[in-house]
């Protein structure tokens, strides 16, 4: 007997062995081959009868392996030869035993396909899954979300998926069995529309657990990938982005509400950007909220509240509100606010100056308070600079302060004393009222009746002070002025008449000098008529001079009185006054 090989394997490669007798029988011998496990091999041939005509012929057997769909192990086959025939020797040999290896081919296995799956929530796909060998009893599969622990999603390396099902198998389980292992199932995976945001893309794990008898599928575990594309998005919806409060107790309200269901709280923070120089224009109520798990989708309202201050912040300003997130979902946690909500304010206070707006000042008297009060709170400390400035009488541009470019002569000396001329206004005590004393300057200056006024101007101490709402605000308080001095002449004539005496007084003036004007008006001079102008004479008319200066006149002599009288002004004059003096009886005699 030859053989080839010991073992035979399910994917076709067999074995050959070779019977021959080796000597001649004397009657036919029969020779029968059986396998330990038919379920395994077959033999090409099970029985040989070799008669004494080719007794020394080889006979070849085939073994093969049985290629079936069963995961089995390696095992060996025992191939039994018996002999019998009406030889006694022949009859007698005992059976003999070959052993071959049969090696499977088969591994028992689960298949799903495909191996990847992409849904997005609300909708299903279809998960197809076959057996990879014949199970020896029935293989019940449980599909179901693998839970808890960390996985990936576009936001969170390390995202918690907690207890929950982001998708289920439809049906959850599949049977296979000896007759409908190799036919194929379909299973629907069906994503999950929860209120959660989970990412962009999240990855998850189906699991296929297997209950059977058979031990080549007992302990088989399959798996596959799921993503889902998520269609929540984590943030929150304000019910309005902008608000119009006015400050003097105006409220108004927005309401805020979670866009997706969160993991864990979530705390809305809000605070408004404008404070303004410091100070806190807007009041959110409250300015913090919390969500849970199970309120999430339930509208919170705030109320907005208008600070009524004292401080002019303008007509209207805009104030931004600001909203931070905080929360353990990773998902609120990292999500950016992409939202602001204006409001704006309608102010209800003015930057300006409250004055006494009139007064009535009389020289010789004592002066008059001007009373002055911020109509708000300055943001830093502010000056008040309170000065005259020029007025007008009926008869007189003239100034009413110390320093002044129009009639530089009018202004000196002043009329009006301001004490104190600087006032010092800080926001803690911007609601006092500040007082001036507008004094008249007694002096000796006829000015009568003025109508002036006291300008009262807000600078800021600070150069580099952020205060800017009363910067260049004024107010000015008209000034009745009436003045005791009075322009005039105080005569101081002798009681008695002047004494006089006559003479031969010339025109010179001198007693008996005998001198007289001549035809041109020279005193001792002696031109004629016809030198006097171009129609000769003193009047046109070839008239000359007299003895007392007389045009035509026939004196020859003149009277001349000599006498003191004097004169004086009411009062101080601006600039230098011309006294002039007329002759009574003769208004052509001038003298000053």
């Amino acid at each position: 007997m030859q053989q080839s090989s010991l073992f035979c394997s399910e994917d076709g490669e067999s074995s050959m062995f070779t019977i021959a007798l080796n000597t001649i029988p004397l009657h036919v011998v029969n020779v029968s081959l059986s396998s330990s496990d038919d379920s395994q091999v077959f033999l090409d041939m099970y029985s040989v009868y070799i008669n004494m005509n080719e007794w020394n012929e080889s006979h070849s057997v085939l073994i093969q392996a049985i290629d079936d769909n069963v995961d089995e192990y390696s095992s060996s086959v025992n191939i039994s030869i018996s002999f019998s025939s009406d030889d006694p020797v022949y009859d007698k040999i005992q059976t003999i035993i070959l052993s071959f290896d049969v090696i499977d081919n088969d591994v028992a296995g689960i298949y799903p396909s495909p191996a990847n799956l992409r849904l997005a929530e609300g909708i299903s796909v279809p998960l197809n899954i076959i057996l990879l060998s014949q199970p020896i009893y029935p293989v019940n599969i449980t599909l179901a979300q693998v839970l808890g622990g960390s996985i990936s999603n576009s936001v969170d390396p390390f995202y918690e998926t907690f207890e929950r099902n982001n998708f289920v198998a439809i049906p959850s389980f599949v049977v296979f069995n000896a007759s409908n292992w190799n036919v194929t199932r379909t299973v629907l995976i069906f994503g999950v529309d929860d209120q959660i945001d989970e990412g962009d893309e999240v990855q998850y794990l189906l699991n296929g657990s297997v209950d059977s008898e058979d031990t080549k599928y007992k302990s088989i575990q399959t798996s596959v990938n799921v993503v889902i594309e998520d269609n929540d998005f984590a943030s929150f919806i304000l019910s309005s982005n902008f608000l119009v409060n006015l400050e003097n107790g105006g409220v108004s309200h927005f309401s805020i509400i979670l866009t997706s269901e969160p993991t864990d709280q979530v705390t809305v923070i809000m605070s408004a950007e404008l404070t303004f120089y410091g100070r806190i224009c807007v009041l959110l109520l409250p300015s913090e909220i919390s969500f849970s798990t199970t309120n999430w989708n339930e509208e919170q309202t705030i109320e907005v509240v208008a600070v009524d201050n004292f401080v002019d912040e303008g007509i209207t300003y805009v104030s931004d509100i600001e909203f931070q997130i905080f929360s353990s979902d990773s998902m609120y946690l990292n999500t950016p606010v992409g939202y602001n909500l204006t409001i704006e304010i309608v102010n209800d206070d003015r930057a300006g100056l409250s004055i006494t707006s009139a007064l009535q000042i009389e020289e010789g008297y004592d002066g008059k308070e001007i009373l002055i009060n911020l109509d708000s709170e300055p943001v830093s400390n502010v000056i008040l600079s309170v000065f005259s400035i020029c007025g007008a009488s009926s008869n007189l541009n003239i100034c009413a302060e110390k320093n002044c470019d129009l009639s530089p002569q009018l202004c000196e000396p002043y009329i009006l004393d301001i004490q104190p001329d600087s006032l010092l206004v800080s926001p803690t005590t911007w609601n006092e009222t500040y007082i001036s004393t507008i004094s008249p300057v007694s002096d000796h200056i006829a000015r009568g009746e003025l109508f002036l006024l006291v300008n009262i101007s807000v600078s800021i101490e600070d150069e580099d002070s952020l205060e800017q709402i009363f910067q260049d605000v004024t107010a000015s308080c008209s000034i009745h002025y009436f003045d005791n001095d009075r322009a005039g002449v105080i005569e101081n004539f002798p009681a008695e008449p002047l004494q006089t005496h006559e003479g031969a007084v010339g025109c010179d003036g001198v007693p008996n000098s005998g001198a007289y004007a001549d035809a041109c008006g020279r005193c001792g001079g002696w031109c004629s008529s016809e030198d006097n102008d171009e129609n000769g004479g003193c009047d046109s008319i070839g008239s000359a001079y007299d003895y007392c200066g007389v045009c035509g006149g026939d004196s020859s002599s003149c009277v001349y009185g000599f006498g003191v009288f004097k004169i004086s002004l009411q009062s101080e004059p601006l600039s230098e006054v011309e006294v002039q003096f007329v002759h009574a009886s003769d208004p052509q005699q001038l003298g000053t």
